[in-house]
């Protein structure tokens, strides 16, 4: 048959659980800055003078990317393979900028970020083979 689906490659659920697993753990970082702000205990300063917001808000825009991509990649989605890698490296920039401050923490993420980019290279070929079939987006 001319239009049968491409068989999926492992690599692309394992990233799409990367990915949400790293959103997960995005949103959770993202609840401890503003928890541990200083512009919550010290409001006579005014809202946001401490800068760690700016740190949840992106905590919380790479979690909805993280988020859209693996849901994405599951419907075989080429704009979520592309907003994957974008969000991976954003993510492991992030991290790579941290490493002096918490090294663990830092090394576990980039390698997983890492991973999701190796995956997703890995798998390029069936998104263009789902494309060409006339499904995902």
């Amino acid at each position: 048959m001319a239009n049968e689906l491409p068989e999926r490659p492992g690599w692309v659920p394992f990233t799409a659980v990367l990915l949400l697993l790293v959103g997960f753990f995005s949103i959770v970082f993202a609840i401890s800055t503003f928890a541990d702000a200083a512009w919550l205990s010290d409001l006579k300063d005014g809202i946001g003078t401490s800068g760690l917001w700016i740190s949840g808000i992106i905590d919380l825009v790479i979690a909805a990317g993280f988020f859209y991509a693996a849901y994405s990649l599951l419907q075989g989605g080429k704009f979520g393979f592309w907003f994957g890698l974008l969000f991976a490296g954003i993510n492991a920039i992030k991290w790579f900028f941290l490493i002096f401050f918490n090294p663990m923490p830092a090394l576990v993420f980039l390698a997983i970020d890492l991973l999701i980019i190796f995956g997703l290279a890995k798998s390029a070929d069936y998104f263009d083979e789902y494309r060409r079939v006339g499904i995902g987006s």
